[in-house]
């Protein structure tokens, strides 16, 4: 005679299910971290247009860079002071956009 072999059962795993209490709050965007993120991106791409310029690339980016903000140049203290106000421009920008985000979602 055979042996019946025995078939063990699966056990069940349980699972946890989370739920947000509010569902729109999971799309919101957080305007300081989007405006921070905005500030690194125009703050690194003013600095590297301002240094290939001063190797003699971009030109025509320069002079429209230069009428953007009225206090560059391609000195270094001119540098400085682009990249500070692209920063600011960047922050600005990035805040408003994420707040104008939140408030038609």
């Amino acid at each position: 005679m055979k042996k019946r072999q025995k078939w063990k059962k699966e056990k069940k795993v349980k699972t946890i299910s989370v739920r947000l209490t509010n569902p729109r709050s999971a799309r919101r965007w957080d305007p300081f971290a989007l405006g921070y993120a905005w500030a690194i991106l125009c703050a690194v791409w003013i600095l590297g247009i301002s240094l290939a310029g001063k190797a003699g690339y971009f030109l025509p980016y320069i002079s429209l860079i230069q009428s953007l903000f009225p206090y560059y140049s391609l000195s270094a203290s001119g540098i400085i002071i682009g990249t500070a106000s692209s920063a600011l421009c960047g922050l600005l920008f990035g805040a408003i956009n994420a707040w104008l985000y939140n408030q038609f979602l």
